[in-house]
Formats: structure tokens, sequence, C-alpha cells
């Protein structure tokens, strides 16, 4: 069931602010959420430098030589970005990793996004930081207790962690000092610093936002809203007619002219159905005028009359069969116009259809001496109604045999092309004029000057074809007779396992 037409909704101006609200606030969220992650970086730099340190100072306390704890630097400190140093408590250095220069994929992502600085700026930092033994989180270790601390570096942008853990003299090795240290991509005051100019920035561009999308909607909704006053308007005229013009040149103005389009289709259709009515009020008004003639003349009617009264009497009944014939051929012609939905569609067997059309016809006493022939293969299925069918090709038969007359020939041809049955009806009558060939489907449109049909014999057959998702089509090619062409679907095959 179709919706009400009623108030317009701003469905239209609240989407469009909310799609630019949104394009606004989205990068602020971005922020914010890399705000977030690099915070959890931070803390993972952090938690990750002691890590390495406890992990090797507890290979050194289980008895391994440094060059054993030197294999597992290697293997710990390019995994985790780290730089590690193991010195004596005099300060000679025992061995370096230093995987700045060997850092996994995620940092190397990390530097196509930010910028390869990273390991420079650690470096410099290293540089002014002074000597090791001089640095905080040595002094805070203990042998038992190993200590980190963590520094923002602002020239270089960082977010560093350093840990420190002290082993205490075995055998003849003596102390060892572990120092680890690693960084996050980006300090995090930069971030909030960052986050805070952008929430007053957000804050300013969202209103501007508001604004441009409510403007942005209007130059849509504005349009829309006359369009359909225009056709609400035109909907509640007698004769909806087209003319449609909102003055614009885009999508929306194509949108009115397809209203004109359906608007002139609609014109178009009430003019036809004028034309039926008086058509079918011309068809009705000779048979009932006859019968109301003959219903005025039976009272004057003497005994003894005979004559006159068969004669009358001949009169009704041939006007109440034409009346009887029109009114049947109408209520077929609304059905299948209508497409036939409540009828069951079967297999029909197409060349046994024609073949029976075919004969009737050759033996009809009203074509004397007429020729009806049938070519086909053995046989040609398509799914239809298959009376329906039967009335169109009758149609058909019908109305090439009057027009081939005494000792002319009808042609009909049935073949299959593409999974499409195609059938032509063609005569030896002398042909459609140029002019007449557009109207041969029109209700009530009939060139026969003797013997006038009802002229909805070619309107019945092209509504049932169609309705049985088929086509026909007329030409009369000039000296030679007319040549219908009919396109039906063929029936589909079942295949070999179904019932």
């Amino acid at each position: 069931m179709a919706r009400p037409l009623t108030a317009p909704r701003r469905t239209l101006r609240n989407r469009s602010a909310a799609i630019a609200l949104a394009g606004v606030l989205c990068p602020l969220a971005v922020v914010i959420a890399s705000h977030s992650v690099e915070r959890a970086l931070g803390n993972r730099a952090h938690d990750r430098a002691a890590a390495t340190a406890r992990e090797l100072a507890e290979r050194y306390r289980s008895g391994a030589s440094d060059d054993e704890v030197r294999e597992a630097a290697a293997a710990l400190a390019p995994a985790r970005a780290q730089h590690v140093r193991v010195v004596t408590r005099e300060g000679r250095t025992v061995f370096t990793q230093d995987a700045w220069d060997q850092s996994p994929w995620s940092e190397w992502l990390v530097d196509q996004l930010y910028g390869p600085d990273k390991k420079e700026a650690q470096r410099a930092w290293e540089a002014e930081r002074g000597p090791l033994l001089a640095r905080a989180e040595v002094a805070q270790a203990a042998e038992d207790a190993p200590s980190s601390q963590c520094y923002f570096y602002n020239a270089g942008n960082l977010y560093i962690c350093a840990a420190a853990a002290w082993v205490p003299t075995m055998g003849e090795r003596s102390t060892r000092l572990i120092h680890v240290q690693g960084s996050s991509r980006r300090s995090l005051t930069v971030h909030f610093q960052s986050t805070r100019h952008l929430i007053k920035l957000a804050l300013f561009a969202a209103a501007l936002a508001i604004l441009l999308g409510w403007w942005t909607s209007a130059q849509l909704v504005t349009p829309v809203e006359r369009l359909r006053s225009e056709v609400l308007r035109r909907a509640n005229e007698a004769v909806p007619r087209a003319g449609i013009d909102i003055g614009r040149k885009d999508e929306l103005g194509d949108l009115a002219d397809a209203f004109n389009t359906v608007l002139t289709a609609l014109a178009e259709r009430n003019r036809n159905n004028e034309a039926f009515l008086a058509d079918l009020a011309h068809e009705l008004k000779n048979p009932v005028a006859a019968i109301r003639a003959c219903a005025e003349r039976l009272p004057e009617t003497r005994p003894g009359e005979t004559e006159r009264l068969q004669r009358l009497a001949g009169v009704l009944h041939q006007s109440a069969v034409r009346l009887d014939g029109l009114v049947s051929q109408l209520l077929e012609l609304a059905r299948a116009e209508a497409g036939l939905h409540n009828e069951q569609r079967e297999p029909v067997a197409l060349v046994t259809l024609l073949g029976a059309l075919c004969r009737n016809v050759g033996e009809d006493s009203r074509h004397p001496s007429l020729t009806v022939k049938l070519q086909a293969p053995s046989a040609i299925e398509v799914a239809g109604v298959g009376h329906r069918l039967e009335s169109a090709f009758r149609n058909l038969l019908d109305n090439a045999a009057s027009f081939a007359g005494p000792g002319g020939w009808v042609q009909v041809e049935a073949r299959l092309q593409s999974s499409v049955a195609l059938v032509t009806v063609s005569d030896s009558g002398p042909g459609i004029s140029p002019a007449d060939l557009p109207h041969v489907f029109d209700r009530f449109f009939t060139t026969r000057q003797e013997q006038r049909g009802t002229g909805l014999g070619l309107s019945l057959a092209r509504a049932v074809i169609e309705a049985h998702g088929g086509r026909i089509e007329v030409a009369s090619p000039p000296g030679q007779g007319a040549i219908f062409t009919i396109h039906l679907p063929q029936a589909r095959q079942s295949s070999p396992g179904s019932a």
C-alpha cells in the first residue's frame, strides 16, 4: 500500500547536516584515537624495556656467559626496537646491541607515516644524557631490583624509556650493568597539544559545517519540494498534463522531465480510453438500434404475418449474437491486458495447436478455395494458457484468411531460435498500407469493407501474446500480403532427474 502524501519530512536536511558534521569530527576522532594508541605504546615501551633487562639479568644469574647473553640480546633487541648495552662497574663496555638500525617492519611502516627521524633523535638524546653510570635509572637500580625511567625528549618528539639492572659478581665474572633503552614513536605531550588545538578548531568547524550542510541540503530539498507540489497539483487536476519546470538542468531537472514523460503517457492513455469508449458506444449502437426497432415493430405485427415475424426474429438474433460476441471479446481483451495472472501456465504443444487451427480455417465455408499451409518441426512447446493461445492464433488466421480471399493462401511457419518459438503468419492478400500499419493492433480498427469485423481480434491477439512474455510484429512489404511474426518463450525443459 502506498504511503499517503503528507507534509514532507526534513530528513534530507538532517542527513546532510549530519554528514557535514561527521566530516569535521572524524579527523578529531582519529587524533584522539591515535592519542590513546600512543599512550598505550608509551606504556608498552616502558614495560618492554624493563622486561628485556630482567630477562638478560636472569640469564647472567643462571650462569650464562657474556657471549650467551649477547646472543639473547641479539634476538630480543631487534624484535623490540631496543638499544642494549652491558658494561662493568668501572664503565668498560662488554658488548652493545644496537637495534635502531634493525627495526621490525612495523617500525618501518611508522617511519613511512611520520618520517624516518626516530633513530637520529635517539642517538642525539643518547649523546645529551652524558655518562651511562651517572644516569638516574642506573643510580636507582639495585642488584635485586631493576629500575626504569621514562623521559620526554621534545627536540626529537620522542617518549624514551630506559631500564637498568645490576648483576652481581659470579665466579671470575665481575659485576655487570645491563642497560636497555627503547622509545615510543611520538611524544604524548605533542598529542595532548594537537588534541587541544583540534578541539578548538572542531568547535568552530562544526558550527560552520552545520550551516554549510543546511545550506547544501536546502539546495537539494527546495527543488524536490517544488517538484512534489507541482506533481500533486497536476494529480488533482481533472486531466493531468505535463509541463513541470523547476528551473534545474541537473539530475532534479531530469527527474522533472521523467514526471513529464509519465504525465504525457497518462494523458495519451486517457485519450486512448476516451477513444475506446467512443468506439465501444458506436459498436454497441447498431445492434441496440436494431433491437429497439424490432421491439417497436413487434406490436404492429398482425396475425398471419409469419414472414415478417421471422424476419424480425432473425434481426434480433443477429443483433444478440453480435452483442454477445462483442462483450465476450471485450472481456477476453481485459483479462489478457491484465496479464492473465490467475490462469495456470502449462506446456502447450504449439505445432499441434497450429495444425488444428490450420485445418479448421481451411475447411471453413466462409473461405472457399482457401489454401492453408503449415511448415513446422515435429514439436515445439511453449509455456502458457492453451485456450488463450488458441484464441490469439485463431484471430490471426481468421484475419489472414479474410484478406487472402477466395482462392488465396495462408502460410504458417514455426521454428525455434535461441529458446524462442517464432511463428509467422503470412497471406496472399493486398497487404496493409503504410498509413494503417501503426494502427493494426488498435481496438476497433479494421479495414474490412464487407463482413466487417469487430476490430478487436488483432488487439486481443497482441494482448494474449504479451501476457505470455512474448511480442508480435507486423510487416507488409510492397506488392505482398501482411506478415505477422510472433515471438514466444520456449517452455523450460525438465531435467532428467526431475519428476
